[in-house]
């Protein structure tokens, strides 16, 4: 007997039901590639490193 196969799904287009978007670029410091979830894209995209080192940066000033 043979199998039908069925409809794939595609799973990499759904983020959970929500209105998140997956943002995929190089960190905008040193270039590391960033992956992220969100609703909309922060600008500039940074790894979570250099945004730690800005964030120190900014509480100092």
């Amino acid at each position: 007997m043979g199998l039908v196969a069925k409809g794939g799904r595609n799973e990499d287009t759904k983020l959970a039901g929500t209105a998140q978007s997956l943002f995929m670029e190089p960190c905008a410091d040193c270039g590391v590639p960033v992956t992220m979830v969100a609703a909309t894209k922060p600008d500039p995209m940074r790894c979570p490193t250099c945004t730690a080192t800005a964030n120190a940066a900014d509480s100092t000033d």
